[in-house]
């Protein structure tokens, strides 16, 4: 089992609730990407790319927000407000692409509590979210050694 701080076992404590068409489309997506984890990465990556984008187009649906754009770079992870558009930089990772969606889904909602607030919160809605569809592989998360409190914490996979 991998070793969280405190402050993140307290934040997963806290219940959220997702529409039953969110948590179906984050289900599909592990089904689907099951399948690709064997291909070599030249193969898997762009499959994999596949069904992110449409697990993106399936949550815009199922919290009724206009269909969030998908973009996979080589810079940092973000949303775009300007472009409604989630760049998912580096690594393919579902945790950071359900956090930018988080980021994506308060803006169509036109809420804003500031930047430390809002990062806290985009955690909490992602990190929750794959605790609940994935959880021996949130069990096995450590903390980055970059983390220092609950609005900047990151898990990884143990090295």
């Amino acid at each position: 089992m991998g070793t969280k701080a405190q402050y993140v076992v307290e934040l997963m404590e806290q219940p959220l609730e997702y529409p039953e068409a969110a948590l179906e489309a984050v289900k599909e997506f592990k089904a689907k990407n099951l399948k690709l984890r064997n291909l070599p990465e030249a193969e898997r990556l762009p499959g994999q790319l596949t069904i992110m984008h449409e697990m993106i187009d399936k949550l815009s649906d199922a919290y009724n927000i206009t269909r969030v754009n998908f973009n996979f770079f080589g810079g940092w992870a973000h949303f775009n407000r300007d472009s409604n558009t989630i760049y998912l930089g580096g690594k393919f990772s579902i945790i950071t692409c359900l956090h930018e969606f988080a980021h994506a889904l308060r803006f169509h909602w036109g809420l804003n509590e500031g930047r430390i607030k809002e990062e806290t919160i985009a955690r909490h809605w992602s990190v929750l979210l794959f605790k609940t569809l994935f959880p021996i592989a949130y069990e096995n998360l450590v903390m980055w050694e970059g983390s220092t409190g609950p609005h900047d914490f990151c898990l990884v996979r143990p090295r």
